[in-house]
């Protein structure tokens, strides 16, 4: 599950190509008509298959969806648009949410950003701080730059 998220914020509206970076586009709707497959249609420069596309996840500030092409076809309405076929997670909606920690190395205050999917918000929190760069485990936390000290 966590593989298809990166703590990159993608602008509200725009899907990203994360592949190639300077292709970028207007979002126009995302569905997901079967367990891990969503379709993306979108405005702007057409993906290529098997290139990675970021979505803003409803409700983040920091968090996009990265899913894989599988297909690709243009639209004939509007003009320039086009419908991706993705793979992503076996799930449409997605909980976000935040906790404030604190660094056990440096005590520096952050808030955390994460996807609870499991049922077990202690155990998400600390998988949202290892894809983040932290060290941590249930026992200690220390940040990415603590993390490089030790």
């Amino acid at each position: 599950m966590l593989e298809y998220f990166i703590y990159k914020q993608t602008p509200a509206g725009q899907v990203c190509n994360a592949t190639q970076a300077d292709l970028n586009g207007e979002l126009l709707g995302v569905s997901s008509f079967a367990l891990g497959v969503f379709e993306v249609k979108a405005k702007g420069v057409q993906p290529q298959v098997g290139d990675l596309l970021l979505l803003p996840v409803k409700g983040s500030k920091q968090l996009s969806l990265q899913l894989k092409v599988q297909g690709i076809e243009p639209l004939i309405t509007p003009l320039g648009g086009w419908s991706a076929k993705c793979d992503g997670p076996a799930q449409a909606q997605f909980n976000v949410k935040f906790a404030n920690i604190n660094c056990d190395g440096c005590h520096a205050a952050y808030e955390l950003e994460f996807i609870d999917y499991s049922g077990d918000t202690q155990l998400d929190a600390i998988a949202g701080m290892n894809k983040q760069g932290w060290l941590a485990t249930q026992e200690k936390q220390l940040c990415p730059q603590c993390k490089d000290c030790s």
